[in-house]
């Protein structure tokens, strides 16, 4: 009996990132996503585009414009980028984040007005993996890349300490191989359900390697997990836990929380209230963001 329900469980996770992947490639969002043009759009939508990466070609993405953006102006915005796990595309963070929710948000004053970059990490969603070199230098480099795209098109992220970066899963894996080896490229780290127990070695190492230079910066890491993670129970995969230690034992900066009740999905994590808070953990997380560009 436990045998089948073991079988039924793996059943039912591979037809859930098999229905992700088609959701988000051909999810009916995408047809209410206004196409990017230089034609002198207004804000408080997302649209969707493609720009040419120096390193991997032609590359999809969704990008949040916040109210008030407009083509002709000449104000700029700090940047989130957010980075999605295995069977997702840059659809994951529309789906789950209603543009007219952050236009609230920023309207009343709870956000500064600020741009948000999904890229696409892979044309395969199941072997994405945002450490890969074509992926760090698409993440990393000055020039030819997201950076000056995002800044010649949406002025936003001029400087590396008003760009923060945030993850799921295998974006979560991707986020904190950039806080301990690029940690002077972003101003603020969210990795949310770390499960990919296969990179802990390469993690620790790297944190081990850039220990003095992560202590010595302003360096702001945040990770989450959801005690009823499908990953941490059933596969036993305690990588946020085990790292969690680890960067404590180093005394590299940085929080770990367990969301309780919450399993491994973005939904899980975005849709979690936060009762000392009163306000929805997708909120939390971008206050966390933007308290850290305003210091």
């Amino acid at each position: 009996m436990k045998l089948f329900s073991k079988i039924t469980a793996g059943i039912l996770l591979l037809v859930a990132i098999n229905s992700t992947c088609r959701m988000f490639s051909k999810h009916t969002l995408a047809e209410k996503i206004t196409t990017w043009t230089t034609q002198n759009e207004d804000g408080g939508r997302y649209f969707h585009g493609t720009f040419e990466s120096k390193t991997k070609g032609e590359v999809p993405y969704n990008v949040y414009l916040p109210p008030g953006w407009h083509a002709d102006d000449t104000t700029t915005y700090p940047l989130l980028i957010y980075i999605y796990g295995q069977g997702g595309t840059e659809y994951i963070f529309p789906y789950h984040v209603e543009a007219d929710l952050l236009n609230q948000w920023i309207n009343n004053g709870d956000l500064p007005p600020m741009v948000v970059f999904c890229p696409n990490g892979s044309p395969d969603p199941e072997v994405v993996q945002w450490y890969s070199p074509e992926n760090e230098a698409m993440l990393t480099k000055e020039k030819g890349e997201i950076r000056a795209f995002c800044r010649q098109q949406f002025r936003a992220g001029m400087q590396s300490d008003l760009i923060g970066l945030e993850g799921q899963s295998r974006g979560a894996a991707g986020v904190l191989f950039y806080a301990m080896k690029h940690s002077n490229k972003f101003s603020s780290f969210v990795a949310n359900a770390y499960v990919s127990d296969y990179n802990l070695k390469m993690l620790k190492d790297l944190a081990q390697e850039n220990q003095l230079k992560v202590q010595q910066s302003a360096f702001y890491l945040k990770m989450e997990i959801g005690s009823e993670d499908y990953f941490m129970i059933e596969h036993k995969r305690k990588g946020s836990l085990i790292l969690d230690q680890y960067l404590t034992d180093l005394k590299i900066p940085h929080t770990h929380e367990i969301l309780k009740g919450r399993g491994h999905g973005y939904g899980q994590f975005w849709d979690y209230y936060r009762k000392d808070k009163k306000m929805l953990n997708g909120l939390f997380h971008l206050k966390y963001h933007a308290n850290i560009w305003n210091k």
